[in-house]
């Protein structure tokens, strides 16, 4: 008589994410490291054992989980950045940049396909020129009116 194995519970990779508190490419990377088991169960569909997602949760250590969002940038390591991330880093919106990139006054990007990438030294030196020196009403000659 054969034996019958017992399909593990298997759960959505965001679902293990959620779980896990990171981001999902991690749960991907977890995977490479083998500490997660991750079955294919269909194009495009990919699910999580149950089983390995509890193992790390009650072992943290071997999740030691990155921050989701990128480290701050040190020195001058230059970067390539998603609108987003651009936006971001300049301390606009989305629209603003989308609008300042089509009215041709934004930073210098890279278009590969349809994807937008921003070089941050790009974005340093596009600032240093929008750089302004108010002075102040007190500090400018006065004319006099008679």
């Amino acid at each position: 008589m054969a034996k019958m194995q017992i399909e593990p519970e298997l759960i959505t990779v965001a679902r293990a994410a959620e779980l896990l508190s990171c981001s999902r490419a991690k749960i991907y990377d977890l995977h490479r490291a083998g500490v997660l088991e991750l079955r294919k169960i269909g194009y495009r569909s990919t699910r999580v054992s149950k089983d390995s997602v509890d193992r790390i949760v009650t072992d943290p250590a071997l999740l030691k989980c990155r921050p989701l969002k990128p480290p701050p940038i040190a020195g001058d390591t230059p970067r390539r950045l998603r609108l987003r991330e651009a936006a971001e880093y300049i301390g606009i919106s989305e629209d603003t940049l989308y609008r300042l990139r089509a009215n041709g006054e934004g930073p210098p990007f890279i278009k590969i396909g349809q994807i937008l990438l921003y070089d941050t030294r790009d974005i340093d030196a596009w600032l240093a020129t929008k750089r302004e020196i108010h002075r102040s009403i007190s500090s400018l000659p006065i004319k006099d009116a008679r």
